[in-house]
């Protein structure tokens, strides 16, 4: 009995250490606060989008201000992410001087982004049964894996430049990503005609984990 006893102790120390190993608390917070950041940063331009239905001046310019946000909402949830601060995540001036160090990684960061994104739209068509709707998030949480390397990424790059890139390669960067963002906007707005939440949909950017990847 006391043989039994101590390892059950010994295992449950050695459980405990081990969730606390994966710092759950320090991940949930970091969730959260790049949840707040893309918030924040999309959430604006989006509710003038859904406006569009009624008044189509407002939704354009909301679609005009969303694809301007994307890259920006981007590199704002890699800044949160490496450090740690949740004001990094609102300072404008540093977030386009990041982009403007790394235009091209920028770019293909948010293009690969929004691509992987992009098939989740197909589900929103019918309602689905929410055992199915959870069982379906894993492959798409996988796929987004790659997008976070993929900004963490360009965001070590854009640390690593001292000076802005040469005007031509920002031009070029502009010339992948707006319209990458386009396309996904233009996406974004019609899903609510064909998606089972309707204007309500337009919130779930999934891509940038609104509210949550599978949403």
């Amino acid at each position: 009995q006391v043989l039994y006893e101590r390892r059950e102790g010994l295992s449950l120390s050695a459980t405990t250490a081990w969730v606390k190993g994966l710092r759950p608390g320090h991940y949930l917070s970091q969730g959260v606060k790049g949840f707040l950041v893309a918030a924040a940063w999309l959430s604006p331009p989006t509710l003038l989008l859904a406006a569009g239905k009624a008044a189509p001046g407002l939704g354009l310019i909301g679609a005009l201000l969303l694809v301007l946000c994307l890259r920006t909402a981007l590199v704002a949830q890699a800044r949160v992410a490496a450090t740690g601060e949740l004001k990094a995540g609102f300072a404008w001036r540093e977030i386009r001087e990041d982009v403007r160090r790394a235009p091209l990684a920028t770019a293909l960061a948010l293009a690969l982004t929004l691509a992987l994104a992009l098939p989740l739209y197909l589900l929103k068509i019918q309602l689905l049964d929410r055992d199915a709707f959870w069982l379906l998030a894993i492959p798409f949480l996988v796929l987004l894996w790659p997008t976070r390397v993929a900004s963490g990424w360009a965001l070590r790059r854009a640390r690593r430049r001292e000076e802005r890139a040469h005007l031509i390669w920002r031009l070029l960067g502009s010339g992948l990503a707006l319209p990458a963002g386009g396309a996904y906007v233009f996406l974004l707005f019609f899903s609510q005609y064909f998606g089972w939440r309707g204007s309500a949909g337009l919130f779930a950017h999934h891509a940038f984990l609104l509210p949550v990847a599978f949403y």
